[in-house]
């Protein structure tokens, strides 16, 4: 899975994405239908959480902030949030919001009351680690 697939996966449906009408494309894309990477790149950079990839990718010094790392670490979290000290992850300013956060539910990432990642092992793990390290166990 690339960035851009995982970013386009959480994407779709959002507030912002609804507003600009590219949610159709994002979940299609999601779903595997065949959308020029670059135009999908365009889309998320439209999107309030492709600032938040930027400001991972400023720690990271990937070069690229729809790098699949950066976006996983907004999303998920895991060692690459470490390096941007722990302050950018998803849950951490939707809090406020519950229908906005991103939980781990049958095996499954959801966001907006649909699974977008199948979780394996080792993305529950992180997950578990990072809602621990960022104090948001009420959201886990």
């Amino acid at each position: 899975m690339t960035g851009v697939l995982l970013g386009a996966s959480f994407s779709w449906g959002c507030k912002r994405a609804n507003k600009l009408f590219i949610t159709p494309m994002l979940k299609e894309y999601s779903a595997g239908e065949n959308y020029l990477e670059e135009k999908i790149r365009e889309a998320l950079e439209k999107l309030t959480s492709y600032s938040f990839y930027k400001i991972i990718d400023r720690y990271t010094k990937i070069g690229d902030p729809l790098d699949f790392r950066n976006v996983y670490a907004h999303w998920i979290g895991g060692q690459e949030l470490e390096k941007a000290g722990y302050t950018w992850h998803h849950n951490s300013y939707a809090k406020d919001k519950p229908e906005c956060q991103v939980f781990l539910k049958d095996g499954f990432f959801w966001h907006l009351g649909v699974p977008r990642l199948k979780a394996s092992p080792e993305d529950i793990k992180i997950w578990q680690e990072t809602i621990k390290n960022l104090n948001l166990l009420s959201l886990a």
